[in-house]
């Protein structure tokens, strides 16, 4: 698959693919599996494939449907690897008008030590 975030990544010093996670969270737990991590320039950046095609919103309205799950993955990397997440990178495989994969960028900039409580307000907000 070829796509900008895609060359990022191949030229990575650090890839994790398929890192899956659990946090406690309240009487429970919050679990996913982020598809792909890498580090450029000592920076995490997270790539969340999708199969979505764009619809008529476009990936305006694809990224305001999936920004919530890319912040709780930014902020549950964040507070795991006790690290700042850069960006969270919506790749749509087949996204665009002739399936091209099309992709959307969405920064993070969470600081490490704020991250814990930013989680649990941010998942009580989804939740309630």
């Amino acid at each position: 698959m070829e796509s900008d975030v895609m060359v990022r990544a191949r030229n990575a010093d650090l890839i994790l693919k398929e890192m899956p996670f659990c946090l406690p969270h309240g009487r429970g737990f919050l679990e996913g599996s982020l598809d792909l991590v890498f580090e450029e320039d000592g920076k995490l950046v997270i790539v969340d494939y999708k199969t979505n095609l764009l619809g008529p919103g476009g990936l305006d309205a694809l990224e305001e449907h999936y920004k919530p799950q890319a912040l709780t993955y930014g902020l549950a990397l964040t507070k795991i690897l006790r690290r700042p997440v850069e960006e969270v990178v919506l790749l749509f495989v087949r996204g665009g008008p002739n399936g091209e994969p099309a992709e959307r960028s969405i920064p993070m900039g969470i600081d490490p030590a704020s991250a814990g409580s930013m989680l649990g307000m941010k998942l009580g907000k989804l939740l309630s």
